[in-house]
């Protein structure tokens, strides 16, 4: 399978969980609202939620490739902002 269509897919099937995500939020918000569900209760499930939505863009954003790329080449950055440290600081105390 050609990976643009592969990373399609994956973000289609992202999406779609963040909606149910969503919708099931909307569904205890009301529930909470109509006194339907305590509030303690609310807390604990919109917690579990937020989590599993966080994973889930975790996994989206590990999987993008340009954030891959970006994220070494900001290592790559890194390290050489470190040399060029090392040798002002050097320059600098002689």
């Amino acid at each position: 399978m050609c990976p643009k269509v592969k990373q399609r897919e994956d973000d289609t099937r992202s999406a779609k969980m963040m909606l149910k995500f969503r919708d099931e939020k909307i569904h205890r918000m009301d529930a909470l609202v109509n006194n339907k569900l305590p509030a303690e209760s609310y807390l604990l499930q919109e917690n579990k939620t937020l989590s599993q939505e966080v994973e889930l863009l975790r996994a989206r954003m590990d999987k993008n490739p340009e954030v891959t790329r970006f994220a070494l080449e900001n290592i790559r950055l890194s390290s050489q902002l470190k040399k060029y440290a090392v040798c002002t600081y050097n320059y600098i105390t002689l």
